[in-house]
């Protein structure tokens, strides 16, 4: 009796272990188990191994080893669950670059309009210095001059292509040079104490030339050695900075793109040099074409000028630093005399100094207009100053007053690049400091 109780609750809880097995097993997915590729057998064919053979159900009596149940892979357990994020703050987004057009209709009106409001007070202050030479003030109206003058270059700043006419602070040694590491040397530590013999050159020729306008004025205007030395001590200034080149830099509008920029002329350099002598040819062709001609008239100053200028050609004395007719200076009468030497004592010959000053004139002028507006503006204000009937007019007759525009675009030529590329030499040319 005892035993039979002991075999019916070996087969309960031999049951009880084969559903709970039953359970686990069938909550589990099906695992594809890679099959073994057939192994060629020496006796036969290929063959697959024999299946495994499922467990056999418990019989009778339960044996006292359970089977340990597998537990899941790991790869097959359910991912754990993310924690929620925690909430930040958003960070405020960065303010938009203004930048082309809307940043310059967001500044003041004033501020925009600063170069046409400055170029009409600098135009007014010229007129005004005008009427003073009419009244025969003459020192005042240099000042008044001089005063329209610094108006408008501050007017020019701030315009196409002059918007600040600064440059970026110079890189430092050390990025310069390939290792990273600065060169050593008191100089190369030290970049301003190389300026130091340049300026020590250019004291000297200052010093050279009050000596030598010391001499001139004591001699009477009429002193070989004051000339010789006044010619040099310009020459010496010039060469006291020949050579110079700026501190490293970086023009600061240089990544500006204007719509002049994008829409310029892109021509090579041998078809813009054809061009520029085709605009030089039409220049002179204009205003040499019958220079002699008596028909067109003769001015009663044409003459006058041609007479100082054979007194001087016949060896009578005419010091480079007194005047002539009309108190003006002896260096017109000599350029003229110039031309008489060499295309006859003619009216073409009276004319040839003229002539040559007001054509020459071109040339600045391309150069100049090309730097502030670029290439197709310089090619039409070229075109236009060929055929002009003022120039041609004040060109092809012999006046003092076709030097003064020359003399006007070459120095406002060296001026802008002096300001732009930092040299001293183009600088000292037009007698200012950059």
């Amino acid at each position: 009796m005892a035993s039979t109780e002991r075999s019916a609750e070996s087969a309960a809880a031999g049951n009880e272990i084969r559903r709970a097995r039953r359970i686990v097993l069938g909550a589990l997915p099906p695992v594809d188990l890679p099959v073994d590729p057939p192994v060629a057998d020496s006796m036969g064919p290929a063959h697959s191994p024999p299946p495994l053979a499922e467990p056999a159900p418990l019989t009778g009596r339960a044996s006292s080893v359970v089977e340990p149940v597998p537990a899941p892979t790991p790869d097959l357990l359910p991912a754990p669950a993310a924690p929620p994020p925690v909430p930040t703050a958003a960070a405020p987004d960065p303010a938009p670059l203004r930048s082309g057009r809307g940043s310059i209709l967001a500044r003041p009106a004033l501020v925009r309009g600063r170069a046409l409001l400055l170029g009409a007070l600098g135009v007014g202050l010229a007129l005004y210095g005008q009427s003073r030479v009419v009244d025969g003030q003459i020192l005042s109206a240099v000042h008044w001059y001089a005063l329209g003058l610094a108006v408008l270059l501050v007017a020019w700043l701030g315009t196409y292509r002059n918007k600040s006419l600064l440059r970026l602070p110079p890189a430092r040694l050390a990025a310069a040079t390939p290792s990273g590491v600065a060169p050593l040397g008191l100089l190369n530590r030290r970049p301003a104490l190389r300026m130091v013999p340049r300026y020590a050159l250019a004291l000297g020729a200052l010093g050279l030339n009050l000596y030598s306008t010391l001499l001139i004025r004591a001699g009477g205007y009429d002193s070989l050695p004051g000339g010789l030395g006044w010619a040099a001590s310009l020459a010496l200034l010039v060469v006291a900075f020949i050579g110079h080149r700026p501190l490293p830099g970086a023009d600061s509008d240089a990544d500006s793109a204007e719509v002049e920029d994008q829409t310029d002329w892109r021509l090579s350099r041998r078809a813009e040099t054809i061009l520029f002598l085709g605009i030089v040819l039409l220049t002179f062709a204009l205003r040499l074409y019958r220079l002699d001609d008596w028909t067109m008239g003769v001015h009663g100053d044409e003459g006058e000028a041609g007479m100082d200028a054979i007194n001087i050609l016949e060896g009578h004395s005419a010091p480079l630093f007194s005047t002539g007719w009309f108190a003006q200076p002896n260096f017109y009468y000599w350029g003229i005399a110039l031309g008489m030497k060499v295309f006859g004592t003619g009216l073409g010959g009276v004319r040839a100094f003229s002539t040559l000053a007001g054509s020459l004139m071109i040339v600045p002028f391309y150069f100049l207009v090309r730097q502030w507006f670029g290439v197709r503006t310089a090619a039409i204000a070229g075109v236009f100053m060929a055929i002009s009937a003022a120039t041609i007019h004040f060109t092809r007759i012999e006046l003092s007053n076709i030097t003064t525009p020359l003399s006007l675009v070459l120095g406002f030529l060296f001026l802008a690049r002096g300001v732009q590329n930092r040299r001293a030499a183009a600088c000292k040319l037009t007698a200012r400091r950059c």
